[in-house]
């Protein structure tokens, strides 16, 4: 996912974003083609929660399609959650995939399995998945598909062998404080991973480049990643220089990187963590590169052409909406709160803007903080709230109240208490 490996983060954090890559083999121009990639759609019939816009996702994914149709595309892929929840979420969200004239890979993400036991059986055939983990080639190229939940506990059913596993698993990585310990990851186990390596030795004898798809990224460590992120992210580096005795080893502060990646005594990749445009509260982002070979330098087309044809679909612009300037001033406070890291800031802001009712005209997160005066397992967060009444000026019992409301909120739904020092 995520993805230099760019939510999740690599290709992670395209909330439904839409990419499409271009993978050119080293023969000639004619081995080039191209794919399109969207992840994480999450569809429900749900209001929009802090920065999902559940039912926004629709239109979002029919844009994506009109968009990969005007291409020349060798194939598309969904790199998981598909829907949010619920079983009837499938027959809206897969809707405008029947407008596609491409074939779609999909990837299993844990949202694919918010339902009931009974509809978790079946989420492969809706999704046309002969086999939750595969792969295929494509000139000088082998894509893999990986299952990173097959051992979860959000795949697996209650009462049966495969839940115990995942259950103890759970417990084992709880027990060693990583941060990927989340019931929301999983693994994908031994006898995956002896199969990863497999095809993957397999496409080295054949010389062929490995792309791996997964839904939660496979390196490095994170608490959105894989449960055995590690070993599978020195497979990968394993892949990319065949033969060679691949080790990760501590990057030097200087470096900004957090491992360097070594083949036979040779630095040949690093993971660092990303700098992104993202929320104060989004956990970090990290991404792994490493040095593949040499590519050949000749140009792709000639000068002043291109080697595609020409994209015939016109690009959507959202509609303009009028908005009445405010005649009326504004009353702005901030509410530093001590949130558990149990609870996400999302989950928090959801609550402040139901509290806050029609008058509540912003609601801004703008601070974390983590330190002296803070007990550990929670982060002090804060959010900058704007009231305003359309025609008049409010009063400070108005905005006290207000104020107390909010706390209130938060304190009885999520046990958030406010930072008084």
């Amino acid at each position: 996912m995520p993805s230099p490996l760019p939510r999740r983060r690599f290709l992670r954090q395209l909330a439904l974003g839409v990419a499409v890559a271009r993978f050119v083999g080293c023969a000639s121009r004619s081995a080039g083609f191209e794919i399109g990639v969207i992840a994480d759609p999450q569809y429900a019939d749900l209001p929009d929660r802090g920065t999902r816009a559940y039912r926004a996702s629709i239109a979002k994914l029919g844009a994506a399609v009109e968009h990969f149709n005007a291409r020349p595309l060798d194939f598309c892929v969904n790199l998981g959650d598909t829907i949010d929840r619920e079983w009837r979420s499938y027959d809206a969200i897969l809707a405008p995939l029947a407008a596609s004239r491409h074939r779609w890979e999909h990837v299993l993400g844990n949202h694919d399995f918010a339902l009931l036991d009974g509809e978790k059986t079946q989420v492969d055939a809706r999704l046309g998945i002969a086999a939750r983990y595969r792969y295929f080639d494509r000139p000088g190229f082998r894509f893999v598909v990986l299952d990173t939940g097959a051992v979860s506990t959000y795949a697996s059913l209650a009462g049966t062998e495969a839940r115990q596993e995942a259950v103890a698993e759970l417990a084992r990585v709880k027990a060693r404080k990583l941060p990927q310990a989340q019931d929301w990851n999983g693994a994908v186990g031994p006898k995956q991973l002896a199969w990863f390596e497999g095809v993957a030795a397999d496409a080295a004898k054949r010389g062929l480049k490995v792309v791996v798809f997964a839904h939660h990224p496979v390196a490095p460590a994170g608490s959105y990643d894989a449960w055995d992120a590690k070993a599978l992210g020195e497979r990968m580096a394993a892949v990319a220089h065949p033969g060679a005795v691949v080790t990760l080893r501590a990057a030097g502060e200087a470096t900004g990187a957090l491992w360097e990646i070594v083949a036979d005594d040779q630095v040949v990749g690093e993971i660092r963590q990303l700098a992104l445009d993202a929320p104060v509260w989004a956990r970090p982002a990290f991404g792994i590169e490493l040095m593949l070979g040499a590519m050949p330098s000749a140009p792709v087309a000639p000068p002043q052409s291109h080697a595609h044809g020409t994209a015939t679909s016109q690009e959507r612009r959202a509609p303009v909406r009028f908005r009445t300037l405010p005649t009326t001033p504004a009353a702005e406070f901030d509410l530093a709160l001590l949130v558990p890291d149990a609870v996400e800031a999302a989950a928090v802001e959801a609550v402040l803007r139901e509290a806050g009712g029609a008058l509540l005209e912003r609601c801004v997160l703008f601070d974390e903080f983590r330190g002296t005066g803070v007990a550990e397992g929670f982060r002090s967060l804060a959010w900058r709230l704007t009231f305003r009444h359309p025609e008049r000026t409010l009063k400070e019992k108005e905005i006290e109240g207000r104020r107390q409301q909010l706390l209130s909120a938060v304190e009885t739904r999520l046990d958030v208490r406010p930072r008084v020092a």
